[in-house]
């Protein structure tokens, strides 16, 4: 029977017939007969475990609103980048409290992390779509990290007549290279000074390619105090 009430009923999918027709296809008599098949018994804990008696949906979320309320709250030393700010009710109802960020479809997946990927997927597509950018990324919480990132754009974007030039020279020197347009991962490593450290580039075009793209690189450098990580970024290459 359906039970609204019980986590279970809402988010486990097959009813006992199911749980039955299942069983028998792989020719187990019991969802313990199951277990007693597929876990050694070495491995599996030989009492019951020691937790409470189950209670309902409704009763679960007080008791956590009432050890929430036990918070107290201080100044914030969150990086720089993320403030306090008053958010307006309807951003704060239908994007940051909406369910559907938060509330798993399946009883094993934290749906709150799928859920926050969309959110910044949507966020910076509205402000390409606003701007008129090729690109917009949302993806970075601090402000020293994404504007380390946005420089590393910037490197990548005015390096786009020089890096056409590395992929011109590679079709020359390699007559198996079809001469098509390719999208190029370019991959760079900076140090925390803020010079240039090490590069990567995907697809491989060839020992020809990436010294000709190394060369380029060894120029690119970010601001100082930048963070020391590696930065990627596409360019998309079409043959002159």
């Amino acid at each position: 029977m359906f039970e609204s009430e019980r986590f279970q009923s809402r988010h486990i999918g097959p009813d006992a017939t199911e749980r039955d027709a299942m069983l028998r296809t792989i020719g187990a008599e019991s969802l313990d007969d199951l277990v007693d098949q597929a876990i050694p018994r070495a491995i599996r804990l030989d009492r019951p475990l020691d937790l409470p008696p189950g209670i309902g949906e409704h009763q679960f979320l007080e008791e956590l609103r009432q050890i929430a309320a036990r918070n107290q709250v201080f100044k914030s030393f969150i990086g720089l980048g993320y403030y306090d700010c008053i958010t307006p009710s309807v951003i704060l109802r239908n994007l940051f409290e909406n369910p559907s960020w938060y509330t798993p479809y399946t009883p094993y997946q934290a749906e709150i992390a799928q859920g926050r990927l969309e959110a910044l997927l949507n966020f910076q597509t509205m402000v390409r779509d606003l701007t008129g950018m090729e690109i917009a990324t949302a993806s970075l919480l601090d402000e020293a990290t994404a504007a380390a990132s946005q420089e590393f754009l910037d490197l990548v974007a005015k390096s786009r007549g020089a890096i056409q030039k590395c992929y011109t020279l590679a079709l020359k020197k390699r007559s198996d290279l079809q001469a098509r347009t390719i999208t190029l991962t370019v991959s760079a490593t900076f140090a925390q000074s803020g010079a240039y450290h090490d590069a990567s580039f995907s697809p491989s075009l060839g020992d020809v390619f990436d010294s000709c793209m190394k060369t380029l690189a060894a120029k690119w450098a970010l601001p100082a105090n930048s963070p020391a990580m590696t930065f990627r970024a596409p360019v998309s290459l079409t043959p002159s």
